[in-house]
């Protein structure tokens, strides 16, 4: 089995602060799954949950610059 590597949280976040779309995109692939499940759980409503999910990475971009470690 292959040594698995820690998502950098701080090293993403950073980036996403300094304005990386890359980083926002690793970020919505590490998250966004398990984000969406827990959503899911709570509206049982996959189209509102996809919204849900959605709306919350636009509100991390926007917020992204005020990221402070």
């Amino acid at each position: 089995m292959p040594p698995s590597t820690a998502f950098d949280y701080e090293r993403v976040l950073k980036n996403c602060a300094e304005g990386n779309r890359h980083a926002l995109m690793q970020l919505y692939a590490q998250e966004a799954p398990r984000l969406l499940a827990v959503v899911m759980r709570i509206l049982q409503n996959r189209p509102l949950a996809e919204d849900v999910v959605h709306d919350a990475f636009i509100k991390i971009w926007q917020s992204a610059h005020s990221y402070n470690a």
